[in-house]
């Protein structure tokens, strides 16, 4: 089965079908405080009424997200735990540059902001935080009914082996990675994978709730990404 790139896949719902043939949808992960998450924005129009893809400020005036992401949204908000406050700041952006073979982009923001920490960039001597079973925490706003704040969900690193299982030809064991297994959901799509301290991966895609996440491997892209980020 064709794996799907999610534009808005949440830290999920995962539908149990009970035995009356009712589902019941339940979050897999946890809220959890934008505060510790100042880096975590979301791709929006000006008036940030509503949460597309996710991103994560990687410098005062960089943010990192998945190239299918981009389209009519140009603006960023940031510091906003749940969608329906009126709290944090909203930036407008421009694209600098994309890799849709690779599914990243890194946006340009129009002025630095302050007050809100970026996220360090994974590096090259950080290959150990790809290892199996290496504790990585997936961030988003998710799209589940009744679910408005951020969520985040933990999950380990799986081997490339299980996802290549999987996923077959749709798995590029080089630039991309997996998390979990049948435990969770992805988190919107842009958005942070993160291990170390460090953004690690950035939410790509998968084929629903029961199956591993896929994350583009940012380490394995660094040459490209960095010469963007200045």
């Amino acid at each position: 089965m064709p794996r799907t790139r999610l534009w808005i896949a949440g830290l999920a719902a995962m539908a149990t079908v009970m035995s009356s043939a009712t589902a019941a949808t339940a979050i897999v992960g946890e809220p959890t405080d934008i505060r510790r998450n100042p880096w975590i924005g979301y791709l929006s129009t000006i008036n940030a009424g509503y949460q597309d893809c996710a991103a994560t400020l990687v410098s005062p005036t960089r943010a990192i997200t998945a190239a299918h992401c981009l389209g009519e949204d140009e603006y960023l908000t940031f510091g906003r735990q749940d969608r329906r406050q009126q709290r944090g700041v909203v930036v407008r952006f421009t694209t600098v540059w994309q890799d849709a073979v690779h599914d990243i982009a890194v946006l340009a923001l129009d002025h630095p902001i302050t007050g809100y920490r970026p996220l360090p960039l994974v590096e090259a001597n950080d290959a150990a935080l790809y290892a199996a079973g290496t504790p990585a925490t997936a961030l988003g706003w998710g799209d589940v009914e009744g679910s408005t704040e951020l969520h985040q969900v933990t999950r380990p690193v799986t081997a490339d082996s299980t996802c290549k299982d999987h996923f077959r030809n749709e798995f590029d064991p080089g630039t991309e990675f997996c998390t979990g297994g049948k435990d969770s959901c992805q988190g919107d799509s842009g958005g942070p994978v993160v291990a170390g301290g460090k953004l690690i991966g950035v939410i790509e895609g998968g084929d629903g709730c029961d199956v591993p996440g896929v994350h583009v491997e940012l380490i394995a892209l660094l040459d490209e990404i960095q010469p963007h980020l200045r």
